[in-house]
């Protein structure tokens, strides 16, 4: 809410776009490593490292910064896993530095948008 609404809100729907896109890649590339993810919520929230939201309205600057961070924590994470899973798998590897880059960017327009 208030200013900056639509600005943010078209910034969150690009972050949602890239979450799709990058999910099905990810999904897919996990099945050819016969894996399976658990993508269950209640799987994801109890092992999530991000806090919950505030219920209720907040204003665009605050909900633009609050996900910036959020993405910086999930790229945190992905990077972890990704220098975990270099040596053995480049693809995957590979895979998720394209996610990084993406992710990344979002964070920047999102914190941007926030100052």
């Amino acid at each position: 809410m208030g200013a900056g609404f639509k600005a943010v809100h078209e910034l969150l729907d690009a972050v949602v776009d890239t979450a799709r896109d990058h999910a099905d890649v990810i999904a897919e590339r996990m099945r050819a490593l016969h894996a399976l993810a658990d993508g269950r919520s209640n799987a994801i929230v109890a092992t999530t490292l991000l806090p919950l939201m505030e219920v209720g309205g907040m204003d665009a600057r605050v909900v633009a910064n609050t996900i910036a961070g959020r993405i910086a924590t999930t790229v945190d994470t992905m990077r972890a896993v990704r220098d975990a899973v270099d040596a053995e798998d480049p693809p995957t590897a590979e895979l998720l530095n394209g996610v990084i880059g993406d992710l990344e960017r979002h964070a920047w327009m999102l914190g941007a948008s926030a100052r």
